[in-house]
């Protein structure tokens, strides 16, 4: 592939080189990679646009290159008040739901690969995109429009993506310490689980509050595996303290248990 005139993405942890050329964008492939690119295709031929679309795979080269959604993409920091609007967070829950619906005439290729380091043990009835927060989000004006970054992506259940996304988008953080985003009070966040559920047409709620609390520490120890094996993007993640703050993310779910589960019930 030719490298002129690239733009160099900022903003991701995980991929090593992130560039953009005109209307597409050029990552770092792996052995999963074939797998992502059949599933964003699936997404694409369904006319659900709520990802990036495929263009080619360079294996000699080790890269991807997809289409390029031109929008605003939210890293942490100072946020705009609209990501914590209440429209907002339905228009994410129903953009969640529309691509994990879109799995049920997914059929994988017979090879695939996924990657393992966020999916759930085991697989599931859908695709999960495994990583769907902010800093994953196109919004266009203010409105979410669809998801970047699906390299992480596997098969797994609803409550796998959704437990997420709740953590990230409701969201629950709980100190300046460990909230990436500058926020601090609890409610209306219990409301808010509720209204993600809702919007999202989540019917069976129950252990939700475990769940979330369940996926907060599958990422910690993601990380700590990760940062013990010599990945340099999770060792600088654990360099930066994200082990201490999930663990006090986690802390702060247990003990809002009781609003989180009233509100839900």
């Amino acid at each position: 592939m030719d490298n002129a005139g690239e733009e160099e993405l900022k903003g991701g942890f995980l991929t090593s080189s992130v560039t953009r050329s005109g209307g597409t964008v050029r990552r770092s492939a792996g052995r999963w990679s074939p797998a992502v690119h059949a599933w964003l295709t699936h997404l694409a031929d369904a006319g659900i646009n709520v990802a990036p679309k495929p263009v080619r795979i360079d294996t000699s080269a080790g890269v991807e290159e997809v289409t390029y959604i031109d929008g605003t993409v939210l890293s942490g920091g100072a946020s705009p008040p609209y990501l914590w609007r209440d429209d907002t967070l339905t228009a994410v829950a129903r953009l969640v739901r529309q691509f994990h619906d879109a799995a049920a005439s997914f059929t994988p290729p017979a090879d695939a690969n996924w990657q393992e380091t966020a999916a759930f043990p085991g697989g599931g009835d859908v695709i999960c995109h495994n990583d769907l927060a902010p800093w994953n989000t196109v919004f266009t004006g203010e409105c979410p429009v669809a998801f970047i970054d699906w390299d992480l992506a596997a098969p797994g259940p609803r409550c796998w993506d959704v437990s997420y996304a709740i953590w990230h988008f409701v969201p629950l953080y709980g100190d300046s310490g460990s909230d990436p985003f500058d926020l601090a009070d609890f409610e209306p966040r219990a409301c808010r689980t509720r209204l993600f559920c809702d919007a999202y047409g989540l019917e069976d709620r129950a252990g939700l509050v475990d769940k979330v609390i369940d996926r907060q520490l599958a990422v910690h120890d993601a990380i700590k595996r990760g940062a013990a094996a010599g990945d340099p993007a999770y060792q600088r993640l654990w360099e930066l303290g994200a082990g201490t703050g999930i663990q006090r993310q986690a802390d702060y779910v247990r003990a809002h248990r009781s609003a989180l589960e009233d509100a839900l019930t």
